[in-house]
């Protein structure tokens, strides 16, 4: 069915006012961009989970801060303290959370939607909060930790190319120039998330296929580079951007601040509210403090750099600077902090669950902060400098540390019940490596083998208690270019004293990258991942 423009004009305008939808418009230079979303009156569990959806999609932080502001950008709604703290609890799984609303899409459902929770420093504001992800979907959030530097290499992509050329011919035209005393200065409001929707929306091509994630992680390079500075809330060129005089006296200027507070901050060991901060520094400089001059849009975003100083959030909202009290902190060689993981992990042949990791590292090299190595944490920090030494794998609400390419005892098994040949005989059956081309008892081939990928990908529902026999998984064990298939087979016993034995009831073969998407669910509810070496399975897996 075809309608004009007009019916759906009317359309959309009748839903608008029968409280149906909510309609809302941008402005981005000359570009108008309206947005339709779903009108919603309560703060519900569905409704964190689109707003969830929608930060994912964009690769941002999924922070309370973050989380609320989209609700209110996305929804015109925004929760009341009382409000999104009672979702929290919900989310969370309390049954005693009140005012929940009386219907909404899961309530036919026996299942709610389950959240997962972290506890992290909000670099906006510079305080501990939470971050909040669907259940089993952690993201990497682009805009999280671009102020510690250019991880991500984005200065030697084509992108970058295309996004600084784009912001000058946006702001200076034809060559670089001082606008003259009766021509406004251009400027783009929003701070970095508005420059980022301006880009997303006007700039060309390959920007417009970037997350506002991504993009707002190029402007915050920006920003560290002095290509774009903070004028209040709008972000304006800066001039002279190709002078070393200018972006020295910037890094003097910071060097000076930074030792202004710490010296104030000495002096005040209960801390100084950034509310008052700005009035002792100033009486310790020589020179006008000017933060957005320098590349910050606030006092609080500048001091978030400096290791020596934290950010404390007493009562409500009353952020205090506080001077660390470790302030001298030599962080560790790359190469001791990896060669350090190789040791811990040269006896696991079933890889390291990385906060047991961290423990051991931490107990041997000291504090460690994942920050100046422009991470997040240990496992981005295995990824970004030791992807060719380790494998990061996801299990649930943690991750698995492994030696790239190692041979390992994993496979699947069946939860033991009292009648079960394993639990009888109090051990685990010996490994079978299963070959592609033979299912006779005379081509398996006992030893070593394996770890299948993407085994930790499986859903969080494999598990059923009560299985009565035994079932494993392996890998071929083969590292050649031959694209071997991986086997389940399930062994059978005849009676309760003898082995399992041949021959093989049931038989699939898949490819292991294929495990999660393609086990079959009445298998997928009945097999889990156990360690033959310790009897121990991995985070997520017990």
């Amino acid at each position: 069915m075809k309608i004009s423009n007009e019916e759906v004009t009317r359309l959309l305008e009748s839903a608008e006012k029968s409280g149906i939808i909510y309609l809302s418009c941008k402005e981005f230079d000359k570009e108008t961009v309206n947005f339709i979303s779903l009108r919603v009156e309560n703060c519900s569990l569905e409704c964190l989970t689109w707003t969830l959806r929608s930060l994912c999609a964009d690769e941002m932080l999924p922070s309370e801060k973050a989380i609320q502001a989209r609700m209110r950008e996305v929804f015109d709604y925004k929760p009341t303290p009382s409000e999104w703290q009672n979702l929290i609890f919900q989310a969370r799984g309390h049954s005693h959370a009140s005012s929940a609303p009386e219907f909404n899409l899961f309530s036919k459902s026996s299942t709610l939607p389950k959240f997962m929770f972290k506890e992290i420093i909000d670099p906006s504001i510079g305080s501990k909060t939470l971050a909040i992800y669907p259940n089993g979907e952690i993201w990497e959030a682009l805009d999280n930790h671009s102020k510690f530097g250019d991880f991500l290499e984005i200065k030697k992509t084509q992108e970058w190319k295309d996004f600084y050329r784009f912001l000058e011919n946006y702001f200076v035209h034809k060559g670089i120039r001082r606008p003259r005393r009766d021509e406004e200065q251009k400027a783009i409001p929003g701070g970095r998330y508005g420059c980022a929707q301006f880009l997303k929306v006007c700039g060309p091509p390959s920007l417009k296929s970037c997350s506002l994630g991504r993009l707002s992680y190029m402007i915050q390079i920006a920003i560290n580079e002095d290509i774009l500075r903070y004028q209040r809330t709008l972000l304006i060129w800066t001039t002279n951007t190709h002078g070393n005089v200018s972006k020295n006296e910037t890094m003097k200027k910071i060097q000076g601040i930074k030792n202004a507070a710490i010296t104030i901050l000495e002096k005040h060991s209960e801390g100084v509210s950034l509310a008052q901060l700005p009035l002792f520094i100033k009486r310790s400089l020589n020179f006008p403090l000017n933060i957005q001059d320098l590349g910050f849009a606030k006092l609080k975003d500048l001091l978030a750099t400096f290791p020596e100083v934290a950010i404390e959030l007493r009562n409500t909202n009353h952020p205090f600077a506080v001077l660390c009290r470790e302030t001298k902190y030599a962080p560790p060689l790359v190469e001791n902090i990896l060669f350090c993981i190789t040791n811990i992990l040269s006896g696991r042949n079933f890889g390291h669950e990385v906060r047991d990791l961290e423990a051991q590292i931490v107990a041997k090299l000291g504090r460690i902060e994942w920050s100046h190595y422009l991470s997040s944490s240990l496992a981005d920090f295995i990824k970004a400098y030791g992807k060719n030494q380790f494998e990061v794998m996801e299990a649930r609400d943690s991750f698995m540390i492994f030696k790239a390419k190692q041979p390992c005892y994993s496979y699947f098994y069946e939860p033991f019940r009292e009648n079960s040949w394993d639990f009888q005989n109090n051990r685990v059956s010996s490994p079978t490596v299963v070959h592609h081309s033979s299912l006779s008892s005379e081509g398996h081939h006992p030893g070593h083998i394996s770890r299948a990928v993407n085994i930790s990908n499986l859903p969080a529902d494999i598990i059923r208690p009560g299985a009565e026999e035994p079932n494993y998984f392996y890998d071929s064990g083969n590292n050649s270019s031959t694209d071997f298939s991986y086997s389940l087979p399930r062994y059978h016993r005849n009676g309760p004293e003898s082995p399992p034995g041949f021959p093989v009831t049931e038989h699939f073969h898949m490819k292991s990258e294929d495990l999660g998407s393609r086990f079959k669910a009445k298998d997928r509810d009945s097999y889990s991942w156990l360690d033959i070496s310790n009897f121990k399975p991995p985070p997520g897996f017990e």
